[in-house]
């Protein structure tokens, strides 16, 4: 498995697994606007080219905002889904982030998981902020980089 930069060529391949894992998935369209307005987005390709997993991040000044992360189900809970957090997690500090933000369903324990094993805190609870399939509360969740330039994930 390799990370690469997220191209035009992948968006198809990267809808298709969104439309896999999650109940209200990224188009094609929407994955293209985020590359034309330079959110950082990679890809976790399998020996043969196949996109396994996606992470894009978009910088507003000097915060950062986790917008998906995503790994195909069969390569689940393998430290993928970690390597995806941790490149997008270098890319913000290497730019000078001092924060990186992100909401996550309250039933998407896995995610939550994972977010709060790599530092993030809660800092509060979006009533109804996802409304597909039906209304959900997201969590925002936020990891503070400027303090945490020491931790690496492993």
């Amino acid at each position: 498995m390799q990370l690469a930069p997220m191209t035009r060529t992948h968006l198809t391949a990267v809808a298709d697994l969104e439309f896999q894992l999650a109940p209200q998935p990224w188009t094609a369209a929407m994955l293209a606007d985020e590359l034309i307005a330079g959110a950082h987005a990679r890809v976790l390709l399998a020996a043969d080219g196949v996109v396994t997993g996606h992470v894009v991040t978009r910088a507003l000044l000097d915060e950062w905002h986790l917008m998906i992360l995503g790994v195909a189900r069969g390569h689940q809970r393998r430290g993928w889904g970690r390597r995806l957090l941790a490149d997008a997690l270098q890319t913000a500090r290497n730019r000078d982030g001092t924060r990186m933000l992100l909401e996550v369903r309250v039933t998407n324990q896995p995610a939550i998981a994972l977010y709060r094993k790599q530092g993030f805190l809660e800092l509060h609870r979006r009533r109804n902020y996802y409304t597909c399939p039906r209304p959900e509360d997201a969590l925002v969740m936020a990891l503070e980089l400027a303090s945490d330039a020491g931790h690496h994930s492993r």
